[in-house]
């Protein structure tokens, strides 16, 4: 038996279990890049960040919903620059994982 998946079957699926927005370069979370993110919808300033540094966010669904991120300016490690991106929002925390980052809303019960 085969198993075959179309985009929306892997979308569906993503949207039920979190997902990750990835980065085509190569993570290098101590590399120092200079940001100029304004005030955006935090999905896409995760993304933004995710493609500049070339590490992958993971993000669970509830840390995304209706958040703004804050204003992004000048030259920070990766990391540095994820949690300043969150720093309007302390109810998300941000970890460094094996491949890249997890962030996650710490006040949603699974």
């Amino acid at each position: 038996m085969t198993l075959r998946f179309t985009r929306f079957t892997l979308a569906l699926l993503i949207s039920q279990l979190g997902f990750t927005i990835t980065a085509k370069a190569t993570c290098q979370p101590q590399a120092i890049n200079r940001y100029d993110f304004p005030v955006q919808r935090l999905d896409e300033a995760l993304q933004d960040l995710s493609h500049r540094s070339g590490c992958p966010i993971h993000v669970t669904p509830e840390a995304l919903k209706d958040r703004q991120a804050a204003t992004l300016h000048g030259r920070y490690h990766a990391f540095t620059a994820l949690r300043r991106l969150l720093r309007h929002n302390p109810e998300l925390k941000a970890e460094i994982v094996k491949d890249g980052f997890l962030v996650r809303d710490v006040q949603h019960k699974t």
